[in-house]
């Protein structure tokens, strides 16, 4: 049957692409495992299209063609086109574990040592060094030159369909390694301030390189930056109180980032009630 060829097929693919791992050292090389790779994975994300198509079509065709089969036939046809639906998804969940291994091995150790830089810099500035890191922001233009060079290389091989979800998968684990080494810093007013702009800039990098937006990607990421920002414990009680946002960020993770900022006094924020 259709199915079960099909599910031959992944089962093909899903060796190729265990076998097929690419790590950080081999991902601007033309080595044989990355094109074996990048095949099966463009292959499976194409047959889940084709099967998808197959399906809908043979089910149109079905409501046309058989408008009098008993029950049980009518059953046994959503019987096969179900074991379709259930190939499809298998190919589809292969790409997409596929795409996590592809970010683990190949993409977040490069990525993560440049965000790890974050921790180099100073976050509570003078107004001399305020200045001078408004003129020139290093840390963002290192990490979107290593996001160009990393995306660069699988945009010319990837499908579009595939290549969007890993645009998606990037930007979710950069913003949760960011978060991370923003959580191990603290900050003055004027650090906060230049975080802000860091991360409006990543943002709007993120716009540029994708046909959509990814900005809820970094959505919690936002809350923490926008809490580095406050004037005062009080304001930071009234943006919670008063906003009309989702907030992603607990009590107690709201009180850990204001505890981040050294201006602020600590047991006004440890008495703040949310």
């Amino acid at each position: 049957s259709f199915a079960e060829a099909y599910t031959t097929a992944a089962a093909a693919y899903a060796s190729v692409l265990q076998q097929g791992k690419i790590n950080a050292a081999g991902i601007d090389c033309g080595e044989k495992a990355r094109d074996d790779f990048i095949t099966a994975l463009n292959n499976c994300d194409g047959s889940a299209e084709c099967i998808e198509t197959l399906k809908n079509t043979l089910s149109n065709d079905f409501s046309q063609c058989f408008v009098k089969l008993s029950d049980h036939d009518s059953e046994k046809l959503k019987s096969c086109l179900a074991q379709l639906d259930d190939v499809r998804k298998q190919f589809s969940s292969l790409v997409q574990s596929s795409l996590e291994q592809l970010l683990a091995s190949a993409v977040r150790p490069r990525l993560k040592s440049t965000i790890d830089l974050f921790l180099d810099e100073t976050h509570t500035p003078s107004e001399a060094e305020f200045a001078e890191m408004e003129a020139s922001d290093v840390f963002v233009q290192q990490l979107v030159t290593v996001l160009d060079s990393v995306l660069n290389v699988f945009k010319a091989f990837l499908n579009q369909s595939v290549y969007n979800s890993f645009l998606e998968i990037v930007a979710g684990s950069v913003a949760v390694d960011l978060e991370k080494v923003i959580l191990n810093a603290t900050y003055n007013r004027l650090g906060g301030l230049v975080l802000d702009k860091q991360i409006r800039g990543l943002s709007a990098y993120w716009t540029t390189v994708a046909s959509w937006c990814l900005r809820e990607k970094f959505s919690r990421l936002s809350q923490v930056v926008s809490l580095l920002n406050v004037e005062s414990v009080v304001d930071a009680e009234g943006f919670y109180k008063s906003t009309s946002l989702a907030w992603l960020l607990s009590p107690t993770e709201i009180k850990q980032v204001l505890a981040l900022r050294v201006d602020l006094p600590g047991n006004d924020i440890r008495q703040l009630v949310l």
